[in-house]
């Protein structure tokens, strides 16, 4: 099958990828969709990657030679301008796409020419198993970024055009280059959305969790990320005394005193959601969603860890993918009521010394604060 001007262009950088790349290739090539080409930008792969890859005899599989330096962000930017398609779809050498995910996004982003940028649900399968369920709209996306990544990376479609001709690419000076793009896009006025269905399934493993980067690495690059993204998209500037808030938002250790951070992290969030009603940024509705779905897994953290040994993770990550969909909270002075649905499964009392969780309303777990 030739294809002369492909509708998209599917980036897919390679490095030693020989052990699952041909599951990746065939996930794309049993797509429903055909009008397709596979750009693999490899940079300098030691093992059977090329090889894998010249097995195939298909001509909308195009392997390219990536800049060899500047690493992961080179690769993705050096493809992302050679790409022929209208759209490029992302897609990672060890993951794998859904049949039908090209053509469903393609549809919507034919019918929806105000979105730039469209990503998908995703199953988690590998070593930690589960689903990313990021939000769909445009203004709850907006919102959700301030707290993670919330576009999942290999399940990403985006119009090329609109991100060059703002000179949107992925940053050397983060460890997090996507997060930084999408947060980058957005403060430009890009509509990002997402399609409320798994389209792909991401792979993962505990060398993701490290990888090659320092211990604090990866924390430290998302708090600047989105202390920056705070101040471009929403006009709210984060001071150095709740700095380190935006570092534990996602990121704890050990030596983490989680209690002692409730507090401020409730009036942080106060402050972020008044501010964003303020200036109308987004509607109070998609606010409010995502700060019910970040507050449950922050609940997760703070009450649940301890009670899942580590060999349950699995299974406390799905309970609380679960629960998180259908819950709703509300604040009353001091306390802080999570419902599902219509059942009190957590209240939370803030005292000078204490913190409070009561169990389904009544089962009180007593925590005291440091200081």
């Amino acid at each position: 099958m030739t294809v002369t001007t492909p509708k998209v262009s599917v980036l897919l950088p390679t490095w030693n990828a020989e052990m699952f790349l041909r599951e990746a290739i065939d996930s794309i090539m049993a797509q429903t969709f055909k009008n397709f080409e596979i750009m693999i930008v490899d940079d300098g792969s030691t093992d059977g990657t090329r090889d894998i890859i010249a097995s195939y005899a298909d001509p909308r599989i195009v392997l390219l030679d990536g800049p060899r330096t500047g690493g992961l962000h080179a690769a993705l930017n050096f493809g992302l301008q050679e790409a022929r398609g209208e759209f490029v779809a992302r897609m990672d050498a060890d993951d794998l796409s859904m049949p039908t995910r090209f053509a469903e996004q393609v549809s919507f982003m034919d019918a929806n020419s105000d979105i730039s940028v469209l990503g998908a649900w995703s199953e988690n399968f590998g070593t930690y198993v589960g689903r990313d369920c990021p939000p769909p709209t445009p203004a709850a996306v907006k919102v959700s970024l301030i707290f993670s990544y919330t576009m999942v990376h290999t399940s990403i479609m985006m119009r090329q055009r609109d991100l060059i001709k703002r000179g949107l690419f992925y940053s050397k000076d983060v460890v997090q280059e996507d997060y930084a793009l999408w947060c980058d896009a957005v403060a430009q006025g890009i509509q990002l959305a997402n399609i409320p269905k798994i389209l792909a399934r991401h792979r993962t493993s505990e060398w993701q969790r490290t990888g090659t980067h320092a211990p604090d690495a990866l924390p430290k690059s998302e708090m600047n990320i989105r202390q920056k993204y705070l101040q471009s998209a929403f006009g709210i500037t984060v001071d150095d005394k709740d700095k380190d808030l935006l570092y534990k938002m996602r990121w704890w250790d050990e030596s983490t005193d989680r209690v002692s951070y409730l507090a401020r992290l409730d009036s942080l969030f106060e402050k972020i959601e008044e501010e964003i009603i303020r200036q109308k940024l987004a509607s109070p509705q998609a606010i409010r969603k995502v700060m019910q779905i970040r507050y449950m897994q922050w609940l997760d953290g703070y009450t649940f860890e301890k009670s899942f040994p580590s060999k349950y993770v699995g299974i406390r990550h799905k309970l609380f993918s679960y629960v998180k969909s259908s819950a709703t909270i509300s604040r009353s002075g001091k306390n802080t009521i999570v419902k599902w649905p219509g059942i009190t499964l957590l209240k939370r009392t803030i005292t000078r010394k204490w913190v409070t969780f009561y169990l389904f309303g009544f089962i009180p777990i007593w925590l005291k604060k440091n200081g």
